[in-house]
């Protein structure tokens, strides 16, 4: 419009240069500002596209991540919290205690947390009474995913169970007889064969003399699965007084509680089914003393025979529970590799 009226009232006729020029540089201008407008809309659409990849990556991600936990908190693992051997200590032969004192035995199983492990781990647990082997045995059952045999636990599962080696062992406590090394030798057979110990077993009171040590040997190495460890719990006999008068029991679980160092949450309670806590007879003094007297007499030989195969370890028990768990778990590691 501006060029049409200069050339309009242009009276002189003469080229409209300056009008021309006028024009060219309103013609370039526009064509500036429609580039800058195209160059700006295609940045947006650059900048939209950019935003919505790093949203999908980001989703993509977090459903990733929440998978891989789901798959993680999914893990699980059979344990068989057995209880602690009875407070006699067997000889070359095991006396029994009448039969009305007998519990059934069973087995129980739950959910580990993601630091469980699957290892064919075959031990056995050596040491004096309150040296605490029962509170190591659970934590090695959930780690290592294996059943703990405890020897006076398979004998009154036996008996519970009616079966012929139970009604057995039942005729020879009512003569008041013993049970031959081989008896117990064939129950460690008939439990590792048992689906709870196929991932491996923790033998606890089994062998004491060399002799059961030698025909446990032969049983395993028969069946191609021999001890991998055989762990001694040290510690000072004195020691030991104070830990076995402060322990109660929950019988029917073996579940032990101290009244210092493991305290239930509420004084002479089981925490789990709330049943009253016992203490054995024998939890005294002067009773810890005969029996430790037994216990060093048997145990030096069965270390020695374990040292001369290569599988024998030792950790001092003296230490705090999570001290000597450390230890264990270590020395457990190294062996099922």
């Amino acid at each position: 419009h501006f060029f049409s009226h200069v050339l309009l009232t242009n009276s002189s006729r003469e080229p409209p240069t300056i009008s021309l020029t006028l024009f060219a540089f309103c013609a370039a201008a526009c064509c500036c500002c429609r580039l800058c407008m195209c160059l700006c809309l295609c940045m947006c659409v650059c900048v939209c596209v950019c935003m919505c990849a790093v949203l999908c990556c980001f989703e993509l991600v977090m459903h990733v991540r929440l998978a891989l936990a789901h798959t993680q908190t999914m893990s699980s693992t059979v344990v068989c919290p057995i209880a602690p051997p009875p407070p006699s200590c067997l000889s070359h032969h095991h006396h029994l205690s009448p039969i009305h004192s007998l519990t059934p035995f069973a087995l129980t199983c739950s959910v580990t947390p993601p630091l469980t492990m699957t290892t064919n781990l075959r031990a056995l647990l050596i040491g004096p009474p309150g040296a605490g082997k029962g509170t190591q045995a659970e934590n090695i059952v959930k780690r290592y995913s294996v059943c703990h045999l405890a020897t006076g636990d398979m004998l009154r599962a036996a008996v519970a169970s009616g079966s012929p080696i139970g009604k057995e062992l039942s005729q020879i406590m009512k003569s008041g007889g013993l049970v031959s090394d081989e008896i117990v030798v064939n129950l460690i057979k008939d439990n590792i064969d048992s689906p709870a110990c196929k991932n491996g077993f923790l033998l606890d009171g089994f062998p004491r003399t060399v002799g059961q040590a030698q025909k446990l040997t032969e049983m395993l190495n028969q069946r191609s699965i021999p001890l991998n460890a055989a762990l001694e719990m040290e510690i000072d006999d004195s020691l030991l007084v104070r830990r076995i008068e402060g322990r109660w029991i929950h019988k029917p679980s073996g579940r032990s509680y101290h009244t210092e160092f493991n305290p239930p949450k509420k004084a002479g309670v089981d925490d789990v089914t709330g049943e009253a806590l016992i203490k054995r007879p024998d939890d005294n003094a002067e009773a810890l003393k005969k029996r430790l007297v037994a216990f060093h007499e048997q145990t030096k030989p069965v270390v020695d025979f374990y040292k001369k195969k290569g599988i024998y370890y030792s950790v001092d028990a003296a230490q705090s529970r999570s001290a000597v768990w450390a230890k264990i778990q270590t020395i457990f590691d190294k062996c099922t590799k």
